[in-house]
């Protein structure tokens, strides 16, 4: 027998005498698989769910916690001159002065100076208790506080999606889903009175994005929430709706009555013509035969009612009653004439 074939038997003698051994070990071994997979399904399952009753994703939970403070190498709170050294002279001016607009191939870029700082106390409760933004604008404007900047946005309308700018790691063209995911959910909205844009400001970072068919459009940094100074309102689109439905309703029914007005002359007209053709076919010959007299019972009531038509019109006080005596007299004379042929 070779050493080999020794081996192996003894390997074999040695497995046969702890075969109860290995078949504990062996069971042992699978049922830790078995637990240790079932608690990674069970993990894997939960998190699915967890991430559909939750949409901002667990990247949230590494939100920036620092504020944004420039954009466009233009940084918050300073001087017009500042800006306009940094960016040369602007394309427009609005609102006094407040309002610079630079128009640089397909990129803008929008800087406002209305910064809250340079109010005292009393006049920044003011400004703040005004509803409207325009009447906030207009008491703002009434204190006069040197011009620093508040507002820096950037608009790119050519391939917005490679543009260099950024906030946050999102850029223009970055989908809503990414805005959540990097900065959290929307804390501070304002809708366009068209209904077609949103603004999303983030008052603790110092930004806001304007999106449109949920992306990215406009990049803000500013020192407070950006609002549309007209915006969306659900009452005033229900009343427009109203007024839009009542008019409808209105023009409907007037021109049901038209139809209405119109069809009724159509059906007098035609009963007018219908009873002249009557009448015509009725006094065919009612000359003839008032000559010969041979008049029939419908001759008589034509020969009265001509005998009627006559005397009504009659230039006399006493005629004036159809039913009166004077009138009946001139009918009954009348008709004895026409009748007698001396008409």
């Amino acid at each position: 027998m070779s050493i080999g074939s020794a081996l192996v038997l003894i390997a074999l003698g040695v497995l046969f005498y702890l075969r109860p051994k290995v078949f504990f070990i062996t069971m042992k071994v699978c049922g830790v698989l078995v637990v240790v997979g079932a608690l990674g399904f069970g993990a894997w399952y939960g998190y699915g769910k967890y991430k559909e009753s939750h949409p901002k994703s667990w990247l949230s939970s590494f939100r920036p916690n620092s504020k944004q403070t420039q954009l466009e190498g233009i940084a918050l709170g300073a001087r017009k001159v500042d800006v306009t050294v940094a960016l040369g002279k602007p394309t427009t001016e609005d609102d006094n002065g407040r309002r610079l607009t630079w128009q640089k191939d397909t990129k803008t870029v929008i800087v406002q100076f209305y910064d809250l700082s340079g109010l005292s106390k009393a006049q920044l409760e003011q400004v703040l208790a005004a509803k409207e933004i325009d009447k906030r604008y207009e008491l703002y404007e009434s204190f006069n506080p040197p011009p620093k900047v508040s507002l820096i946005c950037v608009i790119d309308s050519n391939n917005p999606i490679y543009s260099d700018e950024e906030l946050f790691d999102l850029h223009l063209g970055s989908s809503e889903k990414d805005m959540i995911d990097k900065v959290g959910q929307e804390t501070e909205i304002s809708v366009s009175d068209d209904g077609l844009r949103k603004s999303v400001s983030y008052p603790d970072l110092q930004v806001a994005f304007e999106l449109s068919e949920r992306k990215i459009t406009k990049l803000c940094v500013s020192t407070h929430a950006v609002k549309y100074i007209k915006e969306y309102d659900e009452k005033a689109e229900a009343q427009a709706k109203l007024e839009k439905k009542q008019a409808e309703e209105t023009a409907a029914a007037e021109e049901a009555e038209r139809l209405k007005r119109q069809a009724e002359l159509e059906a007098n007209a035609r009963a007018k013509k219908l009873r002249e053709a009557e009448e015509a076919r009725a006094n065919e010959g009612f000359d003839d035969r008032l000559r010969t007299g041979k008049t029939t019972p419908a001759d008589l009531e034509e020969v009265k009612k001509m005998a009627g038509r006559f005397c009504a019109k009659k230039n006399d006080d006493r005629y004036t009653t159809t039913n009166g005596y004077f009138y009946n007299q001139c009918v009954e004379s009348r008709v004895r004439d026409i009748l007698a042929g001396n008409l």
